[in-house]
């Protein structure tokens, strides 16, 4: 829209207009009269694609114009009128800008609101059409659900099946008002950070003219994608289409969700336009001969600032054009691994990074029939957000709805044969990042850093992308991104080891995360957000000099827990025996919490509180259940741990049998039953493959964990669930093992800690001859016992007057020497229990008195 003149009437009006008689004096033809700015209007609207507007101003001085808004810019012209300039506009409501026009002695301020009108295209390429006049039927919601609300224009409102009664397949059905041409639909998934429902494997098929026949368009894997897909109809589209339905054969957790469904007919001219100018599909390259007389002619906003900046000749193409690759979708990962939390849900770090309201011109190239779209996370420091755009080959246009970094989300389930996209973030500001695995070093690292532009930066290796804030990393890691990033692969790497991801060849190339998270409270945790540091919580997990092993491969643990070596009560268990693993091979100082934290307090009240004990359920939430290998809120989960842990040390660290955890892993992942197990079934089944596996009866260790025992008992455990194991299902385990004819584990397995390893693998027991008392010192409570006096013990065992064992402890108890090398053992000797002697353990279960009262 352009306003060229003022009417004289008009301009009249505004001389003697209560705005005008308010301002300062003038003298025309001896009057004395107010000096003035005054603009044609005080309100302008502009359309959302890239516009202009002509604004005549009468005044009688001079004067400036500002701007406060990216998206808008103003231009004083010759004859004393202004010019707006807008971006194109993506977002779905008006947004508006302020010009303020201001007299250069700064006297006369006079204010011009611009608004912006929304943009309906709901992820298109700049000028394509949105078909109205749609309806929709489904064939089964939730109340209040219905698939209408995917026609809403709200992504904040769904359509969602039955919760309690989804039955598949789920059909979506749309009828056009009038038979029309269509090129692509954009499908928008739920956008409030859950997954329930998003589409899977989906069926879509077409309706053309009158026709009451359905023919099959595609059948396609999204793969329950959060991510906005373009689906396209064909590089053509196809005429005639009057109705599209879509069978959702499967959705996540079961359920089928959508938050819009938008129907669109592509607008080309553009990419026609930008074809005359350059020689590559990507626009990266001009053809010869063009000059600034050509640009001076272009009409086309875009395609003008294309052809311009490509001109200058210092055009900074890093980051800005590159390639990305396919990876799996991640939920049919995790149902794969049957991990409880899914990987990656941000591959592809692009590094550049993105301002709100920003306009931003993405081209794509090379892509085939599958899912691609740009996601812009905010990790922090003070704005947790999430936005995905759908991208398809040739040029989007975007609008960001929050500033953050970009990712370019590329999961199919062709993730083997799919090829590279290349894309063009063009005229975006890069922000970088480090690859590990590309051999950026640590001067790269420093260098990225200090020249980022964003809040937040990536680093990315082979089994772990990570963001954390820039300020952050400067802080705590200026120099060490080759450190870090290494640090988190290995972690990532050893706990697929002991999954056996390696050996059974599932490592897929997606990759485990490490996020900051400004909106959580003070603790680590774990989500399908991955791995999530607080912002008052980032020094440890980003330090070489305080670097928290446990931590990191206690959370990044939580998302690798599996069916079947998780059951209720085991949520801080089983993740830990990654991060018991981890801290021994990764911790330089030779530190390990189960045996080296509080002298190894822990093994002294699992010998005490559940092998020894009477069994005992309280029902007073101060004291610990006694006699069980019950994890729960009342009770020290480390304590559960050491028996898993245990079983690590001896087949792996001992090298009995490295393959046993990964087989077991591999075991539950690909045993279907498993999935239906109640948690008692799950842990007798747990032993049973565990013999299996390792042609061994491990039922006498299992019986001092007092995991082989009868319990039926409400565990609370972030949710409350029954634990129910009978003495038939026992009974049954233990026939079954029996049967089989397996050698039994070592009777001094229940001691076995990573310092006494060595005699199991050595199969060494105690020499004969060692007089009782030898290199033993009596203290009030305890025996102090050299371990130089007695070689190859790898426990010991108190007895009282009675002949009754009394306190169990393994070797290096009590020990608290700074090099975390045992060098003696504190023995329980309590005298109001009547203690009277202490026996020396051997690997084997063979024991020989070592001290007698």
């Amino acid at each position: 829209m352009n306003i060229k003149n003022l009417h004289l009437f008009t301009f009249l009006l505004l001389i003697f207009s209560p705005t005008f008689l308010k301002a300062q004096t003038l003298q025309v033809n001896g009057l004395s009269l107010n000096s003035y700015i005054i603009p044609a209007a005080d309100t302008v609207t502009m359309g959302f694609n890239s516009d202009f507007i002509t604004i005549p101003v009468a005044k009688n001085c001079d004067y400036n114009v500002t701007v406060n808004d990216e998206w808008l810019k103003a231009k004083k012209e010759v004859n004393g009128n202004i010019t707006l300039f807008s971006g194109y506009h993506f977002g779905s409501s008006d947004r508006y800008g302020t010009a303020t026009i201001t007299s250069a002695d700064g006297n006369v301020t006079r204010t011009l609101t611009v608004k912006q009108n929304a943009n309906n295209l709901s992820g298109a390429i700049v000028n394509d059409t949105k078909l109205t006049g749609i309806t929709a039927t489904d064939n089964g919601h939730q109340n209040g659900e219905d698939v209408s609300r995917t026609l809403d224009g709200n992504v904040n409102t769904l359509y969602h099946s039955s919760y309690n009664n989804t039955t598949f397949p789920i059909i979506l059905t749309y009828t056009l008002a009038t038979a029309s041409h269509i090129d692509y639909v954009i499908y928008t998934p739920r956008q409030d950070n859950n997954t329930n429902g998003n589409f899977q494997e989906v069926k879509i098929e077409l309706k053309k003219g009158t026709s009451a026949e359905w023919s099959e368009l595609k059948t396609i894997n999204l793969g329950g994608t959060s991510s906005a897909t373009r689906i396209t109809f064909g590089e053509e589209g196809v005429d005639d289409v009057k109705g599209v339905r879509f069978t959702v054969k499967s959705g996540v957790s079961g359920w089928v969700s959508c938050a819009e469904m938008g129907f669109y007919q592509q607008d080309r001219s553009l990419e026609e336009e930008l074809d005359r100018y350059f020689v590559d599909r990507l626009y990266t390259e001009l053809k010869e001969g063009i000059t600034q007389t050509d640009v001076a002619k272009i009409k086309t906003p875009i395609v003008k600032k294309f052809v311009y900046t490509m001109l200058q000749g210092n055009y900074e193409k890093k980051f800005r054009v590159n390639e990305f690759r396919p990876y799996k979708p991640i939920w049919d990962l995790r149902n794969e691994l049957k991990t409880q939390y899914a990987y990656n849900n941000h591959e592809n770090p692009t590094g550049i990074t993105f301002r709100q309201g920003e306009t931003v011109a993405i081209i794509v190239e090379g892509l085939e029939d599958d899912p691609l779209a740009l996601q812009i996370r905010n990790f922090g420091p003070t704005e947790f957000s999430t936005s995905t755009y759908a991208l398809t080959n040739g040029i989007n246009v975007i609008s960001c709805q929050h500033k953050g970094n970009g990712y370019i989300n590329y999961y199919t389930t062709n993730y083997e044969t799919a090829p590279k996209v290349k894309i063009h973030f063009f005229n975006a500001t890069v922000n970088g990042y480090f690859d590990l695995m590309a051999g950026d070093t640590n001067a790269d690292w420093n260098r990225m850093l200090n020249a980022a532009s964003g809040d937040c930066f990536d680093f990315k290796g082979q089994y772990l992308n990570g963001t954390f804030p820039v300020a952050t990393l400067l802080e705590n890691c200026p120099n060490d991104g080759v450190w870090l990033s290494q640090t988190y692969d290995d972690i990532v790497k050893l706990e697929h080891h002991v999954m056996g991801l390696d050996k059974y060849d599932r490592e897929h190339g997606n990759t485990q995360t490490v996020i900051t998270v400004a909106t959580s409270g003070g603790l680590y945790h774990a989500s399908n957000d991955g791995f999530c540091v607080p912002v008052n919580a980032l020094r440890d997990p980003s330090s070489r000099t305080h670097f928290d092993f446990w931590g990191a491969a206690h959370e990044l643990g939580h998302v690798n827990q599996t069916t079947g070596v998780l059951w209720i009560g085991l949520t801080e268990v089983t993740n830990n025996i990654f991060s018991a693993f981890i801290e021994h091979k990764l911790r330089s100082n030779g530190y390990h919490r189960l045996e080296n934290e509080s002298n190894g307090f822990r093994f002294y009240d699992y010998y005490d509180y559940q092998v020894l004990a009477d069994p005992y359920i309280p029902t007073n939430d101060s004291e610990k259940p006694r006699g069980y290998f019950l994890p729960s809120t009342n009770k020290d989960v480390f304590i559960t741990l050491i028996p898993l842990w245990q079983l690590l040390v001896y087949t792996h660290e001992a090298g009995i049998n490295p393959d046993a955890y990964p087989d077991l892993f591999e075991t539950m992942r690909t045993m279907s039953s498993v999935n239906s197990m109640d948690d008692g079934q799950k842990q007798v089944n747990f032993m049973r493959q565990w013999c299996l596996i390792n042609q061994t009866n491990y039922l006498p260790f299992f019986k001092q964990a007092r995991m082989f025992a009868p319990i039926d008992q409400m565990i609370g455990d972030y949710s409350n669930r029954q634990l129910t194991i009978t003495q038939a299902m026992l009974d049954n385990l233990e026939q079954e093992i029996l049967g089989k004819g397996f050698p039994e584990a070592p009777a001094g397995l229940v001691f076995i800690n990573i310092y006494n390893k060595d005699a199991f693998a050595n199969k060494v027991t105690v020499p004969s001859g060692i007089t009782p008392n030898t290199g033993c010192t009596k203290n009030t409570d305890y025996i102090r016992i050299q371990h130089a006096s007695w070689p190859n013990v790898v426990g010991f065992e108190t007895y009282n007057e009675d002949g009754k064992l009394i306190h169990m402890t393994n070797y290096g108890r009590g020990f608290s020497g700074n090099n975390y090398v045992p060098t003696y053992t504190d023995v329980v000797w309590k005298a109001a229990e009547r203690p009277s002697y202490i026996m020396a353990v051997s690997y084997d279960g063979s024991k020989v008195k070592c001290y007698q009262k």
